[in-house]
């Protein structure tokens, strides 16, 4: 069975991370780095994850330990890696799904998310801010990051 997303479902799984990641970067944290996309060595991610000051806490924290944008990303990749969709889910804002969804719908989400991972997204994890505030000099509001960006047929769409 070959899967599809239109740039319509792209983009709802974009504005879904997006979200997510707004209003996770002052909550939550992952100390393990796993692979996103396979172009990404291992041992990159792993020395990201290492980088990862645990000695200091970053901001409140949770059973996920999603404190900053950078371990909730990594923490969403390592679910999305080990095909652990439910636990993804807890990495996903689903508040503002349309109405035709419900956060029941979270699991197929991280799924489609990682088929759209696996074959467009690149991450620079150490470009994600570590800081529970995130980056505060990108032009976005303090509660949203940009993770990465993904070429659709559509045009650029910002993975926040």
């Amino acid at each position: 069975m070959k899967l599809s997303l239109h740039p319509p479902k792209i983009r709802l799984l974009a504005t879904a991370f997006v979200l997510f990641v707004l209003s996770s970067s002052s909550l939550y944290a992952v100390e393990e780095a796993p692979k996103l996309k396979q172009i990404v060595e291992i041992s990159d991610v792993e020395k990201v994850a290492d980088s990862v000051d645990t000695s200091v806490t970053k901001g409140p924290p949770d059973e996920y330990g999603r404190t900053t944008p950078r371990s909730s990303t990594l923490g969403l990749a390592r679910a999305l890696d080990e095909m652990d969709f439910e636990t993804a889910v807890h990495y996903l804002d689903l508040r503002n799904l349309p109405f035709t969804m419900d956060e029941a719908d979270g699991p197929d989400l991280a799924r489609k998310l990682l088929i759209v991972a696996d074959r467009s997204m690149i991450v620079d994890y150490e470009a994600i801010s570590d800081d529970p505030d995130g980056h505060t000099d990108d032009g976005l509001p303090s509660y949203r990051d940009r993770i990465t960006t993904v070429k659709t047929s559509e045009g650029l769409v910002d993975i926040l």
